[in-house]
């Protein structure tokens, strides 16, 4: 009698082993896929975003601003500028313009400026 009382227990708890089971499957699948369709918005949404990026950075869209609502023109010359000396005497320099956000290994090829060239473009 034991026994039988004993395999009836052992079966009701596979059982609802089993029911519990299915259910946490079943759940976890419901979570899988909101979370697919939370990522497959967030793509289309970084899609939108980098083609409003690529109009905003256009360079037709910079010249039009430039020109209306600054006044600027295209340059008809420009300077290229050449470093001969490096620059580490002055520490409190570089720290406040590295502070600026400027790249530290910029500002020691780069200053002092030495000698310039001039450089004349055609507008043909």
């Amino acid at each position: 009698m034991k026994k039988i009382t004993f395999l009836i227990v052992l079966v009701i708890g596979a059982i609802f082993g089993s029911v519990y089971e299915h259910s946490q499957i079943v759940n976890i699948g419901r979570d899988i896929s909101q979370k697919q369709k939370f990522v497959e918005e967030l793509e289309l949404r970084n899609k939108i975003l980098e083609i409003k990026v690529s109009k905003l950075k256009s360079l037709e869209r910079i010249e039009s601003i430039s020109k209306s609502e600054l006044g600027l023109d295209k340059a008809k010359e420009y300077r290229v500028v050449y470093a001969r000396k490096t620059f580490e005497k002055d520490e409190r320099a570089r720290h406040a313009i590295a502070k600026k956000g400027m790249l530290t290994s910029f500002l020691e090829r780069v200053v002092p400026l030495a000698e310039a060239k001039t450089v004349v473009e055609d507008d043909n």
